[in-house]
């Protein structure tokens, strides 16, 4: 009597290291540009599938970047002011990808993602500096190809609602304030192209727009002082990225 064997699932680690360019602007509720911080900085990620049969895969990742950007920015006054600004992310996140049909070179994904940014503008001409963390949940729902020699393209749209964001300021200028962000809304772009069977070179772009977050109570040893926010803001990256893999 034969008996059919299980479909074995697939386990690939995959690493990812290189370099990133990004910009951010915040712009006033009339459009009119506030700051524009852009720098470079390593990124580092390692991404862990898991494949069951042809349809269906699990993916799990983790991606870090670390850099100091210049920082073009105005006083409240709106005189100009000249500084740098210290910038960390690292995002986790998780998805699931659909074949439709088992001989296809397209699928979809759809998933979650979560980032902790920290932005420490550092203070110059008299002005104090601040540090600014946010920690954002983010969906995307996305589609990808892989053509037969192997290319791979992928876009996705992202989206966020508020979330919590800490405001600390330098010297005790004033109480840390605690508000809630604007809503994210973005769009991803990867492509990559094999040099090996396990080395891939790879490109990724992404652009996020977060609104302006709610007015939040600004005070100074407990005593109110007026109120704080956080401007709209535009981030934009872009990364080359060398990738090794893993699997079995």
């Amino acid at each position: 009597m034969a008996v059919a064997a299980a479909p074995v699932s697939a386990l690939d680690l995959r690493s990812d290291a290189g370099l990133q360019w990004h910009e951010l602007r915040e712009r006033d509720a009339a459009g009119r540009l506030l700051v524009r911080e852009q720098g470079w900085s390593p990124r580092l990620g390692l991404v862990l599938s898991q494949r069951w049969a042809d349809a269906w895969t699990l993916r799990g990742g983790l991606t870090g970047w670390a850099g100091r950007a210049s920082y073009d920015g105005q006083s409240q006054g709106g005189a100009p002011v000249g500084s740098h600004t210290d910038t960390q992310s690292m995002t986790l996140d998780a998805a699931l990808q659909w074949r439709p049909v088992a001989s296809s070179s397209a699928q979809l994904d759809t998933g979650w993602q979560i980032e902790r940014f920290r932005r420490h503008i550092r203070g110059a001409g008299g002005y104090s500096g601040l540090d600014e963390r946010l920690t954002q949940p983010r969906w995307w729902l996305g589609a990808s190809w892989r053509s037969a020699g192997d290319t791979t393209l992928r876009a996705a749209l992202l989206w966020g609602d508020r979330a919590p964001l800490s405001v600390r300021f330098d010297d005790g200028l004033f109480d840390a304030a605690h508000l809630r962000s604007g809503r994210a809304r973005g769009v991803a772009l990867d492509a990559s192209w094999p040099l090996t069977p396990q080395w891939r070179i790879a490109a990724s772009a992404e652009t996020l727009s977060v609104s302006r977050s709610l007015d939040t109570p600004l005070t100074r040893g407990g005593a109110a002082v007026g109120t704080v926010s956080q401007p709209s803001w535009r981030r934009e990256r872009v990364a080359v990225l060398l990738q090794r893999s893993f699997g079995d």
